[in-house]
């Protein structure tokens, strides 16, 4: 296996191979550090052997709290990786970004939203609020922070350069 092409640059095959062993160095490395210490060496055996029941609280803090998350976070990294490429392939550049498209300012928006709107961000406030529910004069203020937000993630658009028509081909 080279590590140089012919055109000069590193092959992508033991690039991918080296990225592939450090994510799984990171992957064990995060799922062995946390309040509760579990050794490196007994990872495999928290994962597939037989478990004692001094090693029961180690397992299940491994199997349902940090293996998930870990997997979820390389998961997550890997769809931004491919939303910030397929960006840059749609708009041809190199440097494209999510600011570029207002994605940026439109998940502040739902953020506010969200926040203001719901019962503060806990997996139960899916409803929105009652208004029953509400303490009074709370509806006019969470909707002046909706208002100043849309008027926030509006105001690169009103400053954009105007339309002009294009200039002709003579």
């Amino acid at each position: 296996m080279r590590l140089v092409s012919d055109s000069g640059k590193l092959a992508p095959q033991p690039v991918l191979v080296v990225l592939t062993c450090c994510l799984a160095l990171a992957a064990l490395a995060a799922s062995a550090s946390g309040a509760v210490f579990i050794p490196w060496d007994s990872l495999p055996r928290l994962l597939w052997g037989d478990v004692s029941p001094d090693d029961l609280l180690m397992r299940n803090v491994l199997i349902d709290i940090r293996l998930p998350r870990v997997l979820f976070s390389a998961v997550a990294g890997a769809a931004l990786a491919v939303a910030g490429v397929a960006m840059q392939a749609l708009f041809r550049n190199p440097l494209a970004e999510p600011g570029l498209v207002g994605i940026t300012m439109g998940a502040a928006l739902g953020a506010v939203f969200a926040i203001v709107m719901t019962t503060g961000g806990s997996s139960s406030s899916a409803r929105l609020r009652s208004s029953a529910a509400l303490p009074p004069l709370s509806w006019p203020m969470s909707w002046a922070v909706v208002t100043g937000v849309r008027a926030v993630c509006c105001w690169p658009a009103l400053r954009s350069t105007p339309w002009r028509p294009a200039a002709s081909a003579c």
